[in-house]
């Protein structure tokens, strides 16, 4: 009778404890294709990465290469500009002899024209004094009316020198006309001169200014595209020294799920094999004192009652959620497309507290794929888990300077300390910008990147 009621009892234990085995590898099949998968994801991502990264590089140096045929032409540009330089010196130097001669030329005209007008009022007080004596002076009259020899001789001599005079006064007057028309065709053409110098003057200038503004233009058009490069290149170098990382941290993580796996599955085992043990001999001590209908209901009860209880077990597991990093942390920014600071797609949520120095905790087990000072993220952490054989990233960005407290290759486990919230990087004001992957992390715009809010309790 003993041996009878054992055996269905042994083979029931035996059954439990082989569907829990079987289960159990169809799940670590599972991760292990998983895993193998994401390996290959990875692999195939640095191909491009690193095409990309050398692609980038070549227009990186070949802009360099332009800057410096540039440069090269600045040089003869500064060199021009320096020729120039002194032939515009030189052509104002002309500029200002003219202008001084101009200026002695006005002088001179002013004099002439002082003298002319002297002379015109002493030709009008003859001509005025020729007609109040009815025109012209008789010579013969004024000869005859002479009371002596000696006086006719001064009258002679008086008459001489009047019309000396008077023919002086007329050559002088005559020449400075004559000069004065002279100085005035002369000041004519050396203020066209003037003007002619100073449009070459303006002309100079203005190619120079038009020269050095094509050069500016050509370099700050040449130093933004270095710019724009040179931050490719190092977003590149970033997504490949992420990937790179998070390969060792996958294969890393992928180890320690095993072992804790195998641990759950000892354990689960363990406990299912003592359980079935109890319940043997529970039905053991129950068999020798009752009947056998009797013991055929307790049979029927306990198997039951197994049964119900392997349920229960199975249901009880965790379900892998993560928890929050931040103690009494706030959303101030959620998941998706913004309609503000630019729009653009937010591959994370932004959680506030109210100060910084706040401690960020891992959200869940893992291996650090990479602890490092980003450009755009700032001090930032990134963290690779397996969950229920499915992998899973979290980032941890925009850390207080100094304040990671892990370091790449590191196992921590959920709630274990990384940083403490603070505001480096491409950040306006101090907050953690948190992230999460269904598999690993990706460049911008992050394909994969996925609500933090959905694994979040």
């Amino acid at each position: 009778m003993k041996v009878k009621w054992t055996k269905p009892l042994t083979m029931m234990g035996v059954s439990i404890v082989t569907a829990l085995a079987f289960s159990s590898s169809g799940v670590v099949l599972a991760a292990g294709n998983d895993y193998q998968d994401k390996i290959n994801s990875i692999e195939e991502k640095q191909n491009k990465t690193d095409d990309a990264l050398k692609k980038s590089q070549d227009k990186l140096n070949q802009t360099k290469s332009k800057q410096q045929d540039v440069s090269a032409q600045l040089a003869d540009v500064e060199k021009d500009i320096s020729d120039m330089s002194k032939k515009i010196n030189e052509k104002q130097s002309e500029v200002n002899n003219t202008q001084d001669q101009v200026a002695q030329l006005k002088k001179s005209i002013k004099e002439t024209t002082e003298r002319i007008n002297k002379r015109d009022k002493v030709l009008k007080k003859r001509i005025q004094t020729m007609y109040i004596h009815g025109g012209s002076i008789d010579y013969i009259e004024v000869l005859l009316g002479s009371k002596s020899f000696s006086n006719f001789i001064s009258r002679v001599a008086a008459l001489k020198t009047l019309a000396d005079h008077d023919n002086d006064i007329l050559a002088e007057q005559k020449a400075d006309k004559a000069k004065l028309d002279q100085s005035k065709k002369l000041q004519e053409q050396k203020l066209k001169e003037i003007k002619a110098d100073l449009t070459e003057l303006n002309a100079m200038k203005q190619q120079l200014d038009d020269q050095k503004a094509k050069q500016k233009t050509l370099m700050a058009k040449l130093q933004k595209q270095a710019a724009d490069l040179e931050s490719d290149v190092i977003d590149k170098k970033e997504e490949a020294a992420n990937l790179a990382a998070q390969k060792e941290a996958t294969q890393k993580a992928y180890e320690l799920w095993q072992q804790q796996e195998k641990e759950r599955k000892a354990e689960e085992a363990k406990k299912k094999a003592e359980e079935a043990a109890a319940k043997k001999a529970a039905e053991a001590a129950k068999k020798s004192s009752n009947t056998p209908s009797q013991l055929s209901q307790n049979s029927s009860s306990s198997s039951s009652g197994s049964s119900s209880s392997s349920s229960s077990s199975s249901t009880s597991q965790s379900s892998g959620e993560l928890s929050w990093p931040v103690n009494g942390g706030y959303v101030t920014s959620g998941f998706g497309y913004r309609s503000y600071g630019g729009g653009g797609f937010h591959s994370g949520i932004d959680i506030g507290n109210h100060g910084a120095s706040t401690p960020i905790h891992a959200a869940a087990d893992g291996v650090v794929a990479r602890s490092y000072l980003s450009s755009s993220y700032g001090e930032c952490v990134i963290l690779t888990s397996y969950i229920n054989g499915q992998k899973i990233t979290t980032l941890y960005a925009h850390m207080a300077s100094g304040s990671r407290t892990v370091s790449t290759g590191s196992v921590v486990k959920r709630g274990q300390v990384l940083g403490q919230m603070g505001a480096t990087g491409s950040a306006d004001g101090v907050h953690l910008h948190f992230e999460v992957y269904q598999g690993d992390w990706t460049a911008p715009p992050h394909p994969g990147a996925v609500n933090p809010l959905n694994y979040l309790p």
